[in-house]
């Protein structure tokens, strides 16, 4: 029983499903940091209800951008995949999405054709769909051109999400904090600067001030939340190993109700769609999911 072991298994089996490198010689930190840089950024397929918020709802968009939102709209509202939609650079491992990093925003490209150098993705669009997910809500924020100087940090789209929706951001709100007025960062070109420098940005909205709600940049220039995950992974992971060692016969018992004749365990990490769970190799029965 080695469940740490079983950990990095099952992140390098997702690195080659994404085609990402990885080697044997890397340290487990690494490979868990590569798998947990991409899985953070991914959307689950799940249903949905969707939010459109007053800027979207009121602009003047192009029928096909009318269509193609309302596509988007329908794959979340019956949990399909929109995963094709995301930036292709996703699958790097060592890409940092600043706008996702830092305020928790994804972008999706508006369009349904395959990309012909890369047919996991729809082929890339002029025009992206900004939104923001809170459970099992979805929250659309606005249009904009994939063309616009700094697009990716351009403020409206945090000014929209608390002009529409304060609630689904309120935990990062910094209270007794004054606003001092003139000290606000406003430009997108600085606020771009400043995220590639790792410096994490206190954002000033209206007399409210709000901590990164994507988590923030670390000064590696990397996405804090993906350091918080790793590292929230690992103690689970940990903890869950003693826990089970100490349990043995009791899981052995659970086995046995099913499997009269099976006298002893071979248990192992594993990972379904109701997240990290613990098998008995022999049996093939899940005895506990820990995640």
């Amino acid at each position: 029983m080695n469940f740490l072991q079983d950990l990095r298994a099952i992140a390098e089996t997702a690195l080659d499903h994404y085609g990402l490198t990885h080697s044997s010689t890397e340290d487990m930190t690494t490979i868990l940091h590569k798998w947990t840089n991409v899985q953070l950024k991914l959307i689950n397929p799940t249903p949905r209800k969707v939010f459109v918020s007053n800027k979207l709802r009121t602009s003047t968009l192009e029928p096909t951008i009318k269509s193609l939102i309302n596509l988007i709209e329908k794959k979340f509202v019956n949990g399909i995949n929109v995963n094709a939609h995301l930036s292709t650079r996703i699958f790097k491992e060592d890409y940092t999405d600043y706008l996702f990093s830092d305020w928790g925003i994804y972008h999706l490209h508006l369009n349904v054709a395959p990309d012909p150098d890369n047919p996991k993705f729809v082929k890339r669009s002029p025009k992206l769909l900004f939104l923001m997910l809170k459970g099992q809500n979805v929250y659309f924020i606005d249009v904009r051109d994939h063309n616009e100087n700094h697009v990716f940090a351009q403020k409206e789209l945090l000014q929209i999400v608390h002009d529409n929706w304060p609630e689904i951001i309120a935990r990062y709100q910094l209270r007794g904090i004054s606003v001092v007025r003139g000290s606000e960062i406003n430009d997108p070109e600085e606020i771009q600067t400043l995220r590639k420098a790792g410096v994490t940005i206190i954002q000033t909205i209206g007399d409210v001030v709000y901590a990164p709600p994507g988590g923030g940049i670390t000064t590696a220039s990397t996405s804090a939340k993906v350091v918080e995950e790793l590292d929230r992974l690992l103690h689970i992971v940990h903890n869950a190993e003693g826990w089970v060692k100490d349990n043995e016969q009791t899981f052995l018992q659970k086995v046995k109700e099913l499997h009269p004749h099976q006298d002893i365990l071979d248990l192992r990490l594993t990972i379904s769609d109701k997240g990290l769970c613990i098998i008995d190799t022999i049996s093939m029965t899940v005895v506990v999911c820990i995640q």
